[in-house]
């Protein structure tokens, strides 16, 4: 499940302080030319001016709702989003982050709250803790109840919902990671991940679909129990928000499930970054991402090739769903000025019944972002992002950190 959160003050600062700059920024290139008048000297003095205070009030509120001492960061802000799914959801989001010359990165905490007016309601909650002696620690709670859409397995264009449906799910992920060695970049260790999740209200969206709709439902229905290992590579320089270095994460987990309609199943993954620093300080980033299940994977746990960190064009994450899915995707990241950056990405990607990966009819996805620093200098970022694919869909993110 994907809700995606941002302040609605930051992002009105935001485009208000855009704006002013580059309005201050043209008028200043005029004021440098050779023929210049007083009147147009003026004007670009008053403009510089008013760009300055636009950033000034920002600076004034943000440090409103930020408290910074010596061992932590804590910001809180008012949280929204918005899409065809959950409706206007508006709610709290808290972000603290824990530093110490015990612990050599920073710990993250990312909760957030939400009610929307599609009787959506989440709680979510995100940790990073890295302990001395290379052991890092990730956690992840979710829990959330609303409406929404149930689609076929598969990827084709022009898909549409077969049924509308209540969801229900509570899930917790956990993950130890060791590095290997003194201070080599090679990492193992052991995750864990327990979703409980429930249908209910199940309305077919035809009599030719009825029969197919609940019994996909039913199926996905229960409660899996998962286990497994996991390892990789990481050279990255900076956990948070990288400008050099290569990364890559390998896990396969084993199900068990309990008050379900279906066997054990299995999930691995296979996920792999590069990032490379470029002028104007600017960081192309780029990925490979592979998912394959096998025995009776739930649909709510198939590979998927959408969502806020995979395209960014999907809106709906289980939307395209199947066995195996693939996707490819680079972004250029380019500060602007303040706290402020842009992005531009573009991916492909398609789901299979197999691991053997068609290559036809895929999803191109591209899209543009911008980005605010929550703690200048400290690599953690709000982001806003949209895409559009060929098959037709498209979807506006909300998220904190970087999409990968």
């Amino acid at each position: 499940m994907d809700f995606h959160h941002v302040s609605h003050a930051r992002l009105c600062l935001l485009c208000a302080a855009a704006l002013s700059a580059h309005h201050a920024l043209a008028s200043s290139c005029r004021a440098d030319s050779a023929f210049v008048s007083p009147d147009s000297v003026k004007s670009s003095s008053a403009v510089r001016r008013a760009a300055d205070g636009v950033i000034r009030l920002a600076e004034t509120v943000l440090d409103a709702l930020t408290i910074e001492r010596p061992g932590y960061s804590l910001a809180l802000y008012p949280a929204a989003s918005y899409s065809g799914r959950s409706g206007l959801a508006l709610g709290v989001m808290p972000l603290l982050q824990l530093r110490s010359h015990r612990l050599p990165h920073p710990a993250t905490l990312t909760p957030v709250v939400l009610i929307s007016t599609k009787r959506m309601f989440e709680v979510q909650c995100d940790a990073d803790v890295y302990l001395p002696h290379r052991v890092d620690l990730t956690a992840k709670f979710e829990a959330y109840k609303q409406p929404d859409d149930l689609y076929e397995v598969g990827s084709w264009r022009n898909k549409s919902s077969i049924a509308r449906y209540d969801f229900s799910r509570r899930m917790f992920t956990f993950e130890a990671l060791k590095g290997l060695g003194e201070s080599g970049p090679w990492r193992l260790g052991l995750t864990a991940d327990v979703d409980y999740y429930s249908f209910s209200d199940i309305e077919p969206s035809s009599q030719q679909v009825s029969s197919r709709a609940v019994s996909l439902a039913r199926s996905g229905s229960g409660a899996s129990y998962g286990l497994g290992a996991v390892g990789g590579y990481d050279s990255r320089d900076n956990v948070l928000a990288p400008a050099n270095g290569f990364y890559t994460r390998v896990s396969a987990l084993a199900y068990g499930r309990k008050r379900a309609l279906g066997g054990a199943f299995g999930l691995a993954v296979a996920d792999v970054r590069h990032y490379w620093p470029l002028p104007l300080s600017s960081v192309m980033a780029a990925q490979v991402y592979i998912g394959v299940g096998w025995g009776d994977v739930p649909f709510t746990k198939m590979p998927t090739c959408g969502g806020t960190r995979l395209g960014r064009a999907i809106g709906h994450n289980l939307k395209y769903v199947d066995r195996a899915a693939w996707l490819a995707q680079a972004e250029w990241r380019v500060p602007l000025f303040w706290r402020v950056g842009a992005t531009a990405f573009g991916a492909v990607g398609n789901v299979a019944s197999q691991a053997r990966f068609a290559f036809s009819d895929v999803h191109v996805m591209c899209g543009a972002g911008l980005r605010l620093a929550v703690f200048p200098g400290k690599g953690l970022n709000l982001r806003l992002d949209g895409g559009i694919s060929n098959y037709g869909d498209k979807a506006i993110y909300f998220n904190v950190r970087e999409a990968f």
